[in-house]
């Protein structure tokens, strides 16, 4: 199927890259399709992915086909308080204590059902 690959070890070429499919896959994923500019287009993927790119690279996973295509990608934090401070977090702040993980699961639509 394909393999695993965490944020930090990936040199910044390959990150270069990769952050475009992975906005991709968000995007696809996404209820939100509209944005009034790309500025907030590009700040919507920041507060819900790229912070967590940012903040958390240890806890953000690719997963790579063979010819190393973003399949999909995992983000979180697996403790909540560290999310204190960060945008949106006080949407969830009641939830999270209940739930002290938090994560995304993206996958491509290409990619589902494999």
């Amino acid at each position: 199927m394909g393999s695993l690959f965490c944020w930090e070890q990936l040199d910044s070429l390959k990150k270069e890259s990769f952050l475009k499919q992975i906005s991709e896959i968000f995007f696809e994923a996404s209820l939100k399709k509209t944005f009034t500019d790309l500025e907030a287009k590009e700040n919507f993927f920041n507060l819900w992915c790229g912070q967590y790119i940012e903040t958390f690279p240890r806890e953000f996973w690719l997963m790579l086909d063979i010819d190393g295509a973003v399949l999909g990608y995992l983000c979180g934090c697996s403790e909540y308080t560290k999310l204190q401070g960060l945008p949106g977090y006080e949407l969830f702040e009641e939830e999270m204590k209940n739930f002290p993980a938090h994560l995304h699961i993206n996958i491509a639509t290409k990619s589902r059902g494999q």
